[in-house]
């Protein structure tokens, strides 16, 4: 089994809110996309840990859709300081089997291999944290 990791995409569809994120950042995540396509040995799933959007707007979530639209194996995302949880389940919840409406974590099954994902988003915090559950 292959996996792709990406994180820290910072896709934002105006202005980024954080003053390092590259203006550029959703050409970026394009040319990550056209290169994961042309692996003599594609990825069986990608997985996205964090950071997906720089701001967490709706706009961001639709435009990260847009990017990773032309992958076709399944992706996973896990929110990081920087997403929001409403916006990135409206984008992303009829393809990822998240357990509960408070959290954006994740069981999955991918070519024999078990898959989690995590949600250790505190909002307002740059930290994130587990509970004794998870």
């Amino acid at each position: 089994m292959l996996i792709a990791h990406l994180s820290d995409l910072h896709i934002a569809a105006g202005t980024p809110e954080t003053a390092p994120v590259r203006r550029d950042a959703p050409d970026m995540a394009r040319l990550i996309v056209a290169n994961l396509l042309t692996l003599p040995q594609r990825p069986d799933a990608v997985l996205i840990t964090g950071d997906v959007a720089d701001g967490g707007s709706d706009a961001d979530y639709a435009l990260v859709r847009q990017i990773l639209a032309p992958l076709p194996m399944p992706v996973f995302v896990v929110p990081g300081n920087h997403d929001r949880r409403g916006p990135m389940r409206a984008a992303f919840g009829a393809t990822i089997p998240y357990a509960a409406a408070s959290t954006l974590q994740f069981e999955a099954q991918v070519a024999g291999a078990r898959i989690i994902g995590l949600d250790s988003l505190v909002p307002g915090r740059v930290e994130g944290d587990l509970d004794a559950a998870q």
